[in-house]
């Protein structure tokens, strides 16, 4: 079971069991309710809602309202330097040295923070697999403007 954590989202997504990706928009950062909404969540994971409160927001980027709901973090994708991988491993998560293979340029964890390896998916290079992984602290802003760094770069 993944980390849950408080979020909003559209009324369309306020329903159990829906999984989603939460989306930065320009005014994201800055918004007051950034740290409730989005912040509490990484960027490009997937989360499913586990429930839905009956509470609201007024979202200014999106100008609607947004439903307070409570979510569950799944597993993400992440690639792995190490000789052998061991499903139920917590380690410390360090970029590998790629790029353009699966998992190479996940920015959905930060450098340092703790996971857990849930299986080995594939081996994508000497000393280099893909694993699905739960991430095991909670996001740090940073995600988000690293995200942000990254996604303005690729246009």
């Amino acid at each position: 079971m993944g980390r849950r954590a408080l979020s909003m989202v559209t009324e369309p997504l306020a329903r159990e069991g829906v999984i989603f990706q939460p989306l930065l928009t320009e005014l994201c950062l800055r918004c007051d309710l950034f740290s409730v909404c989005i912040g509490a969540t990484r960027p490009l994971a997937s989360y499913r809602v586990v429930s839905v409160r009956s509470h609201y927001n007024f979202c200014p980027a999106l100008r609607e309202k947004l439903r307070v709901v409570v979510v569950e973090e799944m597993p993400v994708k992440l690639a792995i330097e190490a000789p052998f991988i061991a499903p139920g491993a917590e380690i410390k998560y360090r970029k590998p040295a790629c790029s353009g293979a699966p998992g190479c340029d996940a920015i959905s964890v930060e450098e340092g923070e703790r996971v857990r390896i849930l299986r080995e998916l594939q081996r994508i290079g000497d000393n280099l697999w893909l694993v699905e992984a739960e991430p095991l602290d909670p996001p740090s802003p940073r995600l988000w403007l690293i995200a942000k760094q990254k996604l303005l770069r690729a246009r």
